[in-house]
């Protein structure tokens, strides 16, 4: 990023609320595409799993290009690294709770084959879940980055055009 970016303290609530309505918007939009797709075109795939992944990410671009055009500032790199694992924080304990209704529906163990799942499969699944955890926070920080940096090389494109005329 550009050191003439400004740095500023940026208010986490209202920032990972914002980003907390991309990614639940995110999710209602892929939702209803493949949704659209299968009632319609008689399209039955799956949105895959890394959809999991790359919504937050995106969700995270688009939170971070939004607040610098609104407020023209970006947070701090110490402060980035915080939004990000309160974003990825918040994002794990949604999937959690989703994993939590799909296990207790037993829907769950109809995906994976109507196996009861033993405790060393549910150890086995919490770990899985850790590394996803840290690779989402990753993700996050790595679509911040790229939306402060991509919002603010818009601005000064458009400076330089308005200083152009």
């Amino acid at each position: 990023m550009s050191s003439q970016t400004p740095i500023a303290t940026v208010p986490t609530g209202r920032f990972v609320l914002q980003y907390l309505l991309y990614l639940i918007g995110g999710g209602v939009l892929v939702f209803a595409l493949y949704w659209g797709l299968e009632r319609f075109v008689g399209y039955q795939g799956s949105s895959g799993n890394a959809m999991g992944l790359i919504l937050p990410a995106v969700a995270g671009m688009s939170t971070a290009a939004g607040w610098y055009s609104k407020h023209k500032t970006r947070p701090g790199s110490g402060q980035l690294w915080k939004l990000a694992l309160i974003c990825g924080l918040i994002t794990i304990l949604i999937n959690a709770a989703i994993i939590v209704v799909y296990y207790q529906t037993g829907l769950l163990q109809e995906a994976l084959g109507g196996q009861p799942l033993s405790s060393e499969d549910l150890q086995i699944f919490a770990g899985v879940l850790a590394v996803i955890g840290v690779l989402l926070v990753l993700l996050i920080r790595m679509g911040m980055w790229f939306g402060f940096g991509t919002a603010a090389k818009q601005e000064q494109k458009l400076v330089a055009k308005q200083a152009g005329k």
